[in-house]
């Protein structure tokens, strides 16, 4: 057997463990299409898919190199200073599991995790609170002075409209987005609504006074790209 298999099967246990101690965390067609993920998909790859990339770094199994969670909370550390900040993170997903790395930075701050998929068996914290609801352009945001979002989804256009809106400061690692095949979906390609996300997000900024709108890329770990605001001189 290869060393690349065994990886494999040594995933699956593990991946396999979670779902039986948490079966309420994705239903039988999920787990069919993870099976499939797991032992076919390049190993690499596996990291950049939501829902294997997820569990995965739940259970510790994603090397640190490839990992982007940590490479998400490197570059807000980059621009902030977060350990006193009220942080909102919008689609934190089945495990908070960017929110448990930042809770443990935090001094007096807070980071509040918005996911209706959240699950259960994730128990709120003093620095840490879950809100297993949808994150809306409704959402009470009161006090909050950083707002972030690694790959939310749907969750992208309500998040950047609150922060510009209301004028706070924002980092979001873009995904998948435009035609969801909703009625209220205005774009026919993904490429088009990538171009008003990121058109609105500069203008947004610039208007509100919010500094500036930064554009970073990271292929080894997504096609998409960071983007946030920075009212730091280059």
């Amino acid at each position: 057997m290869t060393k690349e298999m065994n990886k494999r099967l040594w995933y699956m246990t593990n991946v396999k463990k979670l779902v039986i101690d948490n079966p309420s965390i994705i239903d039988e067609f999920e787990w069919m299409f993870l099976k499939n993920l797991i032992m076919k998909e390049p190993i690499p790859r596996l990291y950049h898919i939501d829902l294997v990339r997820e569990l995965l770094d739940h259970l510790s199994l994603i090397p640190d190199k490839d990992n982007i969670y940590i490479k998400f909370l490197e570059e807000l550390e980059k621009e902030h200073e977060i350990k006193d900040k009220k942080i909102i993170e919008v689609g934190g997903g089945t495990f908070p599991n960017l929110a448990k790395r930042i809770s443990k930075k935090l001094k007096t701050g807070t980071i509040t995790v918005y996911d209706p998929r959240l699950s259960k068996a994730e128990k709120q914290t003093e620095k840490m609170i879950l809100k297993r609801e949808m994150f809306t352009t409704k959402t009470p945001i009161k006090d909050t002075n950083l707002m972030i979002g690694l790959m939310p989804c749907k969750g992208i256009e309500p998040l950047i409209n609150q922060a510009i809106n209301n004028r706070i400061d924002f980092m979001i690692w873009l995904c998948e987005g435009g035609p969801h095949g909703d009625y209220i979906d205005y774009f026919e390609y993904e490429d088009e609504w990538l171009d008003s996300i990121l058109s609105y997000g500069k203008r947004g900024v610039e208007k509100n006074n919010m500094g500036q709108m930064k554009v970073k890329h990271f292929p080894k770990y997504s096609e998409y790209p960071i983007i946030y605001n920075t009212k730091k001189e280059e």
